[in-house]
């Protein structure tokens, strides 16, 4: 009840509901009250139904969204996966473009640039390597 025309609306249910009841209390005067209180619960229900409805298809949207394909050599034959199914021992074969949350080495490159901003706070793109084992 955030809304300040529900929170006069109850107000006013309020009023009408006392009033309602101590000066017309043979006549059911005390029934605009409760048609007022009635419309606000309907109004609040439907609300947060569509509230609800919303925020289901942004997770879903969102799930959709950030699943990104990328190409990955598993047992030997390459396939295309889901980034959120690579496990320890994939060798990912990046593209252009590919977006990969995940920690590796690198076999070969031409000219590879990672954003690291998440982690450094750095704003540009920090060319990479090839890893050298000692």
């Amino acid at each position: 009840l955030e809304d300040p025309t529900l929170q006069f609306l109850c107000v006013a249910a309020v009023v009408s509901l006392t009033i309602g009841a101590i000066f017309e209390a043979n006549c059911l005067g005390y029934l605009d009250g409760i048609a007022i209180l009635v419309a606000v619960m309907v109004v609040v229900f439907v609300g947060a139904a569509q509230e609800s409805a919303k925020q289901r298809q942004f997770r879903d949207l969102t799930d959709t969204a950030s699943d990104e394909k990328i190409n990955v050599v598993r047992n030997g034959e390459q396939k295309e996966i889901s980034t959120r199914e690579i496990v320890v021992g994939d060798c990912v074969k990046l593209s252009t473009g590919d977006i990969l949350c995940a920690d590796g080495l690198i076999f070969e490159r031409n000219t590879l640039k990672i954003y690291e901003g998440a982690l450094t706070g750095e704003s540009i793109s920090i060319s990479k390597g090839k890893y050298e084992f000692k």
